[in-house]
């Protein structure tokens, strides 16, 4: 039966007030043959014709039985699926199907004597498929993981047993923007209607954000590349300066000129609107704090407490002008970074849809938690004020799609927290570039079923899903999953955590790696659900690589054992296979086109399976006193003949980056994440230089703030300093750790410097004299 919402009414219904429903329900399929048959009103539109057929092909699947659309009038004696509202009535005149009080997307499920109607109201979008999608997941048993991912249930003996069931979803716009609900068919099946899924006309449709984009419009509507030359008092003033291309900008909105030039935008773009559509167009902030500071800007934000000030009264005149003549449309704007909170005086007109997002909250913890209370005091505010007030939520890590990204516990009173309080459309933004990426197909299942019905408790929608989806191997990963997040606890899990998150230690690393490999062991001779293990491997397995040469130093500093036997290239090599089968393509929002070949390259050239020497100048430190950073942890800046990578059988693990010495610029770069233990530490690097002579200078290096833009040195190093050609430590200096600093090393564009080779930089606390040798 459906949960939630659903009214369960009992087993004695009535067909035109007299006829009891038989005490098994009612048979739809027996031993692969049908039992009924599907009535479709010969003048049923596109949808209900859609309907039918889904229907009609998903009993097939079930049941292997094939069952007949017919007119209701062609059903005979035989038990009826009512599909729509016209043939709805043919079963039971009375029926309620007001279009009123269901909308584009109620729904009636109901049995009647021995027949039984899905349907939504007349002339609704998608209701009536709804209602069918309904039925086959809950009542026949059908899973729509995602694309290509369905299950299927075997029942040739299908009855349904009386139901009453009427339902509206309470949030109206329902979006999950990652790769796995983009497809039509997933997303209609899991009764997403978002924008960003191009759903046809005959499937329901979706709705639509009309116009250049569907967010950060307000520099599309009016492009600063064209009109900034003739028109700079429209854009953002900026210390007295106003501020156009190349700069990032964002529009004067308390400019009346500007006001009345997109008037006439987005009254173009409503215009191209099809007649009695509903649709969104577009006002909202450029993706950046570039907000305008001129006087009117700053007395109108001054008076309203919050930047979202100019930027609502703006957006209310546009949607003022629209009302009238295109009923149907709404004007949506951002309450994003500096425009978040509800302004004191201006309210949303009743056709504004504010669009609150959450990026600075942390995942792991629900929003009603005292560390979110800033986010939910907005939502509050809004929701106060606003009719239409939508929530642009995030499920992912942007830094690294496959990082391990605990927020599931959090799903489910985040969504009831929202409807609580009046929200009415949700987008839920994850990994849109690639499959993979953390419990992908879980967190967009269990969201799609939150958002058509928030009142369902999202931990048993995870345990279902784990349940069924990995089967045998169901008890390990949910077993990983509560060891995440118990990992997390209080701790601000972000949009763009680093891969060294302290909630990803080594031990939670290992017992969560040692848990999927037991788990894959369950079902190795399934190769689908080995398959299914091994994405959520891959996520673990990601943090594994890729933070290996720090954590692992870190992990000795602690005096923890480090957990994992195999050498470095084992688990590079084992994350390789997986992308390749699991078709991973995106690595984060910024790097969308990978080349893996390339990709595994760079990351076998991070870390040599040669155990690094000790610095003699540090044997006799605790290890808790110093930290090496090897070669492979550096960013390279340059090409190939500049700055790369080589074998070097003298560097303390076998290899170096090398610099040419005949250009300058500082291509060797690290960041200094910071270490435990100490506020300042002192920074050394172990170089040796090829050359022909000691004229002059080898090369430069310092660490560069910039947070402050403030150096910290630099220290140039002669020829004449350099004893011979093998490595030594060079002093860079005494620095707090902070992380908006990094060391930079450079040549000096001297002709007699053939190389630079670096083998590592040592962070030690306090400070030790130079050494002369490694």
């Amino acid at each position: 039966m459906l949960k939630g919402h659903v009214q369960i009414l009992g087993c004695l219904m009535v067909l035109c007030g007299c006829v009891a429903v038989p005490a098994h329900g009612i048979q739809i399929a027996r031993q692969g043959r049908a039992a009924a048959v599907i009535a479709l009103d010969k003048e049923a539109g596109p949808r209900e014709q859609f309907a039918a057929r889904e229907l009609a092909e998903g009993l097939k699947l079930a049941t292997g039985a094939t069952f007949e659309i017919v007119e209701p009038s062609a059903a005979g004696d035989r038990a009826v699926i009512a599909v729509g509202p016209s043939s709805a009535r043919v079963i039971d005149p009375r029926i309620d199907l007001d279009a009123k009080a269901l909308g584009d997307e109620g729904i009636v499920l109901k049995s009647v004597g021995n027949h039984l109607i899905l349907s939504g109201a007349e002339g609704s979008a998608r209701g009536t498929i709804y209602a069918v999608e309904t039925f086959l997941e809950d009542q026949v048993g059908f899973r729509w993981w995602g694309p290509g991912e369905t299950h299927v249930p075997n029942t040739p003996d299908l009855a349904v047993e009386g139901l009453d069931v009427r339902y509206v979803p309470p949030v109206e716009y329902r979006e999950i923007h990652a790769i796995g609900m983009f497809d039509p068919d997933t997303a209609v099946r899991n009764k997403l209607n978002g924008h960003s899924t191009p759903i046809p006309s005959e499937k329901g449709g979706h709705i639509t954000y009309a116009g250049p984009y569907f967010v950060h419009t307000v520099n599309l509507l009016a492009p600063p590349a064209e009109l900034f030359a003739t028109h700079p008092d429209w854009y953002a003033q900026i210390d007295g300066q106003r501020i156009g291309p190349p700069n990032p900008t964002q529009p004067c909105l308390s400019n009346p000129q500007l006001l009345e030039y997109v008037k006439k935008k987005v009254r173009q773009i409503a215009s191209e609107i099809p007649p009695n559509t509903h649709a969104i167009i577009s006002v909202s902030q450029d993706d950046n704090q570039v907000f305008c500071q001129c006087d009117p800007c700053k007395a109108v934000d001054e008076a309203e407490g919050s930047h979202a000030g100019t930027m609502l009264r703006f957006v209310n005149a546009i949607a003022a002008d629209v009302a009238g003549d295109y009923p149907n449309i709404a004007i949506d704007t951002l309450a994003y970074q500096y425009t978040r909170h509800a302004p004191k005086i201006t309210r949303p007109l009743p056709n504004v849809i504010v669009r609150l997002c959450s990026i600075e909250c942390s995942f792991a913890q629900p929003y009603t938690d005292p560390i979110n209370a800033s986010f939910a005091s907005d939502v509050r505010d809004w929701s106060a004020i606003c009719k239409r007030l939508y929530i642009w939520d995030y499920i992912t890590n942007f830094r690294y799609y496959e990082q391990p990204h605990p927020n599931l516990y959090a799903l489910g009173p985040n969504v009831r927290f929202f409807v609580a309080h009046g929200v009415k459309g949700l987008f839920e933004q994850g990994n849109r570039h690639s499959h993979g990426g953390d419990f992908e197909v879980l967190k967009q299942w269990v969201l799609a079923k939150l958002l058509w019905n928030p009142s369902l408790d999202g931990q048993k929608l995870i345990d279902q899903f784990v349940r069924e989806y990995y089967h045998e191997a169901g008890p390990e990963v949910l077993a990983y999953i509560d060891l995440l997040h118990k990992a997390a606890g209080n701790t601000h899990v972000g949009v763009s955590d680093s891969n060294l998150a302290s909630y990803l230690s080594p031990r939670v690393t290992s017992e969560g790696y040692a848990l999927l490999q037991r788990g894959k062991e369950k079902v190795v001779n399934r190769p689908e659900l080995v398959h299914r293990v091994e994405g959520v491997e891959a996520s673990i397995l990601h943090a594994i690589v890729t933070s290996w040469p720090v954590r692992r130093q870190r992990a000795a500093m602690a005096g923890e054992q480090w957990p994992f036997d195999q050498p470095y290239s084992h688990y590079v090599d084992e994350l390789a296979r997986i992308f390749a089968r699991q078709k991973i393509t995106a690595l984060s929002e910024g790097e969308t086109n990978i080349d893996l070949t390339a990709w595994v390259q760079k990351l076998r050239q991070r870390q040599s399976d040669r155990e690094p020497t000790v610095p003699m100048e540090v044997r006799n430190l605790p290890r808790s006193d110093w930290f090496d950073l090897q070669d492979g942890e550096f960013e390279l800046h340059g090409t190939e003949l500049q700055v790369r990578r080589i074998d070097d059988p003298m560097a303390s693990d076998g290899r170096a980056a090398r610099l040419a010495g005949n250009y300058r610029d500082w291509s060797i770069q690290a960041t200094l994440n910071p270490l435990p233990g100490a506020d300042r530490w002192t920074i050394y690097a172990a170089i040796r230089i090829e050359r022909s002579g000691k004229e002059g200078s080898a090369f430069a290096c310092g660490v560069w703030d910039l947070k402050n833009s403030h150096m910290i040195g630099p220290t140039v190093v002669a020829n004449d300093e350099i004893p011979d050609e093998g490595y030594h430590l060079y002093r860079i200096g005494t620095v707090d750790l902070a992380s908006t600093r990094y060391v930079w090393i450079a040549p000096t564009d001297n002709p007699i410097v053939q190389q630079i080779r670096v083998d590592r930089i040592i962070f030690v606390k306090g400070d030790m004299p130079r050494g002369t040798s490694q």
